[in-house]
């Protein structure tokens, strides 16, 4: 089991880490900025590229990343220490490249293996070594979740610290619950509803757990208040309420950009076949087989809450990116959950066909258009096949950042990896009577 554990890790930490993101998008450059200038300029201020993206705040005439500060800080150590050797890999065209990789590695690429590794050891004591290895891997490689590996965005860190929060609920650790929740909200302000649901929950099953619960979050909230009266020298106003670009100026005027329930935006993120989280993750449409696993009623509340929640927000589509982003963190310990449930299923036929359509969706989806979507409206799979049938392959993978090899031939090389290493296991497990 041991030598296997690396083995499985190595392997899919060589998948998960083929394709890095390091393009000028508004999102993962607004962090990247921000990374870079805490490392190599010892500052907070992004003055000097803040035209590199439209995500940043104006405050006192200077300007910062609005986004959450956590991500940064947490692969902050991790560049500091490598630049302390003198290396860099950036360039002219890209002066912050290292940013982009590092914020990567710690903050999309690492927290997804921890995943699928906690998903795999949960499996293993259901089912044999090598299908718990097949099964855990097809459950996260089938959802968009996978697209937003290799990126700066925070939604697989905050989505990662969500499943640890209910880990320690079913624990009864409620500190631990708090404490990740906590951490969570620092990646993504929108886990604020997610806090909300828990603390709700924890209210009404064991009254005397919330202060303790509430203990374990507070270190974040005193963080955040803090971080807020730094830059607003107000704590309880965000960076996120000065952003300078002018589409984003009624934010200024709203709370956090909310408005009314929108019911087509609900629609949308559910059934449309453009930002549908049952399109983009289609093992949750297995959702109902999660019944009687323990507590999972406040997972489902926090994701129908986060649904509407996001169905307030003026761009409640995320943006130019591929599905529904702001349901990642709330899908993600439902993805998780199905570990605790896929012994008792009588067939796995219907998660083998969900898995492969996702698998399928989702592979081309890397190799081309990665996390990029560009409208709220199109078809997705309409979408991919016009970027396969022009060979329009992104060129974000590694061998094509370094050593300049043709996107197509690195898409084909990630292509004949992904599926060796699957059909390796798939025949062990076979093998194995699994």
């Amino acid at each position: 089991m041991k030598y296997f554990s690396l083995i499985f890790l190595l392997l899919n930490f060589l998948i998960l880490s083929f394709y890095i993101d390091s393009r000028p998008t508004w999102n993962t450059t607004s962090r990247a900025l921000h990374l870079d200038a805490l490392v190599n300029k010892s500052t907070s201020k992004i003055d000097a590229l803040h035209h590199l993206t439209g995500d940043k705040a104006k405050v006192h005439q200077h300007y910062y990343s609005e986004k959450m500060p956590l991500p940064v800080l947490l692969a902050y150590p991790f560049y500091k220490f490598y630049k302390q050797f003198g290396f860099s890999f950036n360039t002219d065209q890209n002066p912050i490249k290292e940013a982009y990789f590092f914020g990567s590695l710690i903050c999309s690429i690492l927290p997804f293996l921890l995943l699928l590794f906690l998903t795999f050891k949960k499996l293993s004591e259901d089912f044999h070594l090598y299908k718990a290895a097949l099964l855990s891997m097809l459950i996260w490689y089938s959802t968009f979740h996978f697209n937003y590996v290799g990126t700066f965005f925070a939604h697989i860190l905050g989505g990662c610290f969500t499943v640890l929060a209910f880990l320690y609920l079913n624990q009864k650790n409620v500190f631990l619950t708090g404490l990740f929740l906590g951490l969570s909200v620092l990646c993504e302000l929108n886990q604020i509803v997610v806090v909300l649901v828990f603390s709700t929950f924890v209210l009404f099953n064991n009254i005397k757990s919330l202060p303790i619960f509430l203990l374990g979050g507070l270190p974040s909230l005193l963080f955040l208040l803090f971080y807020n009266y730094y830059y607003t020298s107000n704590a309880f106003e965000f960076l996120y309420q000065h952003v300078s670009q002018d589409q984003f100026v009624a934010l200024e005027h709203e709370f956090l950009g909310l408005s009314t329930i929108n019911y087509k935006a609900i629609f949308a993120m559910l059934y449309s076949s453009a930002k549908s989280i049952f399109v983009f993750s289609p093992l949750l449409l297995l959702s109902h087989k999660l019944k009687g696993i323990k507590n999972i009623e406040v997972l489902l509340l926090s994701f129908v809450a986060m649904v509407i929640v996001i169905s307030m927000h003026r761009y409640w589509w995320g943006g130019n990116c591929y599905g529904p982003r702001h349901l990642l963190t709330v899908a993600m310990p439902l993805l998780f959950c199905l570990s605790y449930k896929l012994e008792s299923f009588k067939n796995l036929s219907v998660f083998y066909a969900l898995a492969l359509f996702g698998l399928i969706l989702h592979g081309f989806a890397k190799m081309t258009t990665s996390y990029s979507f560009p409208s709220k409206d199109e078809n997705v799979l309409m979408h991919l096949e016009q970027m396969l049938r022009t060979q329009n392959f992104i060129d974000q993978s590694v061998l094509t950042q370094f050593l300049g090899i043709k996107p197509v031939y690195g898409a084909v090389f990630f292509a004949c990896m992904m599926a060796s290493v699957l059909l390796f296991i798939s025949l062990k497990a076979f093998r194995s009577g699994g």
